[in-house]
């Protein structure tokens, strides 16, 4: 059971009311993301590919190398270059790199509506939260139905924060995640 605090709710309560919020889109991954305005975005250098959206939870620079030290939450787009066949293997393979405690969570939320994946990776006093969801969007492309094809589209939502914190950013995250919308 998660602990709210009063501001968190009061907070998250008047940007749904007010609607402030800043849209993020991603026309080659096909989705966006409606964002409270007031979070401050890390700033990419221009050779950088755009695959997503990093948006810092706590005041400091908006230079993207910072979200190694800071609460962030990011929503990524990306192709499946590893061929995860399923959700279940995404999700092993991010959040099995380290050797840090991992917990499979049942994802109570999802991303647009695909079936998703949650897990929570704790390691060195940072909490990360990792969803993921996959999409085949070229599959009407093969005609060859005895291709046994992996999804072509990744997409995950990391939150990474810390136990003082946990709960208020938490809340923010499911919020961030029921913003994510897939283009047709």
């Amino acid at each position: 059971m998660y602990k709210f605090t009063v501001a968190s709710i009061i907070y998250l309560l008047t940007w749904a009311v007010e609607i402030r919020a800043a849209e993020y889109s991603n026309d080659e991954f096909g989705f966006s993301v409606a964002l409270p305005d007031n979070l401050q975005r890390c700033r990419k250098q221009p050779y950088e590919h755009d695959m997503g959206v990093l948006v810092f939870l706590s005041a400091g620079s908006d230079d993207c190398a910072e979200n190694v030290w800071r609460r962030f939450i990011s929503v990524i787009g990306e192709y499946n270059a590893y061929e995860a066949m399923d959700v279940e293997e995404l999700r092993d393979f991010t959040c099995k790199p380290s050797h840090a405690n991992v917990v499979y969570i049942p994802a109570a939320i999802s991303i647009a509506g695909l079936p998703s994946r949650l897990c929570r990776v704790d390691e060195g006093g940072k909490i990360n939260i990792y969803l993921v969801a996959q999409l085949f969007k070229f599959a009407g492309l093969n005609n060859d139905k005895s291709v046994d094809l992996s999804p072509d589209l990744n997409f995950i939502v990391i939150l990474q924060t810390d136990e003082g914190h946990f709960s208020d950013d938490f809340l923010l995250f499911e919020v961030i995640v029921k913003a994510i919308t897939l283009k047709k």
